[in-house]
């Protein structure tokens, strides 16, 4: 993603969010996730252009964590591209220099420094309408949905603003295990639960602030299709709240239980959990605007099975 060029180099800026792991030294995590020799990665942040969670960083032994926020600048040799990702999107919306594509599942949003050449960036790249391609908001792999990409600067920066203000509404769609009674609001801290590389989160006082709210949609056998709304972007928010309340969502490995899975989907197990982000509104340039994304067929077929 190439942001300014100069000489022989070009400027380039990543946005990594720390997806397993424990803690680690700053540069020694910029080190590997460049990767740069280790001088180099303390050069990074000398230079003032490294941030955590949005904080300037200047210590070399600050420790990063699971769910952080790295955000960081460095030179490389003009010519060295995201490689463009032959593969189909599935655009849900076309606006000017940006778009929204609804996100399927086994597809991390971006490269996070170890090579992978076959992320949503590298595939909006492939669509060859913009020399840069910038990520305004994230999934997990296995979370399906809207995701919006950029391929303007200045665009990037303006939804980018958006999100950092909490001014886009998001809304998601999840099926979770056993009949939950009603709406509710879950306002429960999250932090780093172990350094076990799924990246457990844990609900727990000392974390970070986060609000979920929920309401049942509709009801199957053994489970309730949830509307979410969270008014906080941590990470697993919604994965780890529902665990709270003894609901984790169908299919997920790390916060659900897979044996009870099997169990009620039987041969229509999903391989991932069952979360799509299918709605997401804001206000662009005094437009209001309205996205959604229609759900993936893994999480039709469930539905179809647990109506039967």
């Amino acid at each position: 993603m190439k942001n300014e060029r100069k000489n022989n180099t070009r400027t380039e800026t990543r946005l990594i969010k720390v997806s397993s792991g424990g803690e680690k030294r700053l540069d020694i995590y910029l080190k590997e996730a460049v990767p740069v020799a280790r001088n180099r990665a303390r050069a990074m942040i000398d230079s003032g252009t490294v941030f955590v969670n949005g904080e300037k960083q200047s210590k070399y032994h600050r420790l990063v964590r699971c769910g952080d926020d790295v955000r960081f600048d460095f030179q490389v040799k003009t010519g060295i591209e995201i490689n463009p990702f032959d593969k189909e999107l599935e655009i849900v919306y076309e606006g000017n220099d940006y778009i929204a594509v609804n996100k399927p599942a086994g597809m991390i949003v971006h490269p996070t420094g170890y090579g992978e050449q076959d992320t949503l960036v590298n595939a909006a790249a492939n669509l060859k309408r913009g020399e840069t391609v910038h990520a305004i908001n994230r999934l997990d792999r296995d979370t399906t949905g809207i995701v919006l990409l950029a391929f303007d600067k200045k665009k990037a920066a303006q939804l980018a603003e958006l999100i950092k203000g909490r001014n886009v509404y998001k809304e998601y769609a999840c099926l979770v295990h056993g009949r939950v009674a009603g709406k509710g609001n879950i306002e429960m801290e999250i932090s780093n639960g172990g350094s076990g590389a799924k990246c457990r989160q844990a609900v727990e006082s000392g974390g970070k602030s986060a609000a979920t709210v929920y309401e049942p949609k509709e009801y199957f056998k053994g489970a309730t299709l949830l509307k979410v709304i969270i008014k906080t972007g941590r990470t697993h928010q919604i994965r780890a709240h529902m665990k709270f309340i003894k609901h984790p969502i169908i299919g997920d490995k790390t916060y659900g239980d897979p044996q009870l899975d099997e169990k009620l989907l039987g041969d229509n197990t999903p391989k991932r959990q069952l979360l799509h982000a299918g709605l997401m509104e804001f206000k662009l340039n005094k437009q209001l605007m309205s996205i959604t994304a229609p759900l993936p067929e893994d999480f039709k077929t469930a539905l179809e099975k647990l109506s039967v």
